[in-house]
């Protein structure tokens, strides 16, 4: 085999980009305490968790984290 005839895939598969908290949302704060906490822990599906929950909910317009986004 030649180094030219040939490709490798990477041995360690690239990490998927996590969502960012949405600034002065109480739900994103919260969860992305949860997620640093799980990360901690070394909890990978408690991070995936909090991840999916930031990803999510909606922003109403008041940022608070409450009520409906519509």
């Amino acid at each position: 085999m030649s180094a030219d005839s040939t490709t490798t895939e990477p041995v360690v598969p690239m990490p998927e980009l996590e969502p960012v908290a949405h600034p002065d949302c109480r739900v994103c704060f919260a969860a992305d305490r949860g997620r640093t906490a799980a990360r901690t822990q070394q909890a990978a599906g408690r991070v995936s968790d909090f991840n999916q929950m930031i990803t999510e909910h909606p922003h109403p317009d008041n940022q608070s984290g409450e009520g409906d986004p519509g």
